[in-house]
């Protein structure tokens, strides 16, 4: 004679004290609902148990008058809230597509150039980098900021100084950046933004034929005007 597994199975149960539940119960004694299902399963109906709505199946827990009840607690990796609808900390998108098409939760790209043990350090929705650290600015902490030159995507070792290093401009030769007030300088390389008439990498001299940088009015030298007063004193006799 043939014994089904099936049977033999719920045998088992049996001789472990154990009940065979259903409609989405679970526990010793089917009393609770099952992983992904919430609401009470001492009703004796097949609805007792609803399923979460939380995404992939995840669990939830009902809590008595939260209006968000019941809450997720089991979300798929970088997904937050009662029915993961935001991206968590650290990442961005929009998962339930709740201003626009849906996104995935990604982890934001900050280049290395933000505090990890921060929090806040990108928009959760754009993903745009919004505490960039050591001189750095961009979208995706991907440049050096105004005022400052280097390259802020060069891999650096633990205590070893920014990338983004101040540019060395001289302030009277230098062009000033109208929001900022720092000097305009090469992000890159540091070359400097002179003034007219002003030259060097970092503007620190007057052009040929120029004076007076030192006092931020850089004037032409008037030697003609020279020439002309030394040949009309000669003719004049004095």
């Amino acid at each position: 004679m043939s014994i089904s597994i099936s049977r033999v199975f719920s045998f088992f149960l049996i001789c472990l004290g154990k009940c065979d539940c259903q409609h989405n119960t679970d526990g010793h004694n089917c009393e609770q609902c099952a992983k992904g299902f919430y609401g009470n399963a001492l009703g004796g109906t097949p609805n007792d148990c609803t399923p979460c709505p939380c995404p992939e199946g995840g669990a939830c827990i009902e809590i008595p008058g939260n209006p968000e009840s019941p809450i997720c607690t089991e979300c798929p990796p970088g997904r937050t809230g009662s029915r993961c609808e935001q991206c968590e900390d650290g990442y961005f998108g929009d998962p339930m597509g709740l201003l626009g098409p849906v996104r995935e939760c990604k982890k934001c790209d900050c280049n290395n150039n933000v505090d990890a043990n921060a929090i806040g350090n990108c928009d959760r929705t754009t993903g745009e980098c919004l505490r960039c650290i050591d001189n750095t600015a961009g979208f995706n902490c991907e440049r050096c900021k105004s005022g400052f030159f280097g390259d802020a995507l060069a891999l650096k070792k633990p205590g070893e100084p920014p990338n983004c290093q101040p540019c060395q401009c001289y302030p009277l030769g230098t062009n000033l950046d109208d929001s900022t007030f720092l000097p305009i300088c090469n992000g890159f390389t540091g070359d400097c933004s002179c003034k007219p008439h002003v030259v060097g990498r970092d503007c620190d001299r007057c052009a040929d034929g120029y004076f007076n940088l030192d006092s931020g009015q850089v004037r032409k030298k008037q030697l003609l005007s020279f020439f002309v007063l030394l040949i009309f004193l000669s003719f004049s006799g004095l």
